[in-house]
């Protein structure tokens, strides 16, 4: 019996030369774009939407796959990115609403 003919653990990780399950990249590629999407959202704004929209994105494909719990927490940190930075603009709007409509 060789390595890859071995039958999975018990546990259901695969065993040493066993593929791994396909879409686990889906939750890690969310849960990374979330946290940086809310990094970013304190300073770039213009980086955090993309990895805000990239976390959600990825997120919700990824909830199809085994790595579920990955998945959902980058998309709700994807959300939570997306929220922050809106808020931020709609806060630097109203600080700086004498200067926009000044005329």
């Amino acid at each position: 019996m060789s390595i890859v003919d071995l039958p999975p653990s018990a546990d259901g990780n695969p065993q040493p030369g066993e593929p791994k399950p396909p879409g686990e990249g889906f939750g890690i590629a969310a849960l990374s774009c979330g946290g940086l999407s809310i990094l970013a959202s304190l300073c770039c704004l213009f980086v955090s939407l993309p990895l805000s929209v990239a976390a959600i994105i990825t997120g919700s494909i990824g909830l199809k796959s085994p790595a579920r719990r990955m998945a959902l927490a980058g998309l709700i940190l994807g959300v939570i990115g997306l929220l922050l930075t809106i808020g931020s603009v709609v806060l630097g709007i109203v600080l700086n609403w004498d200067e926009l409509t000044a005329s």
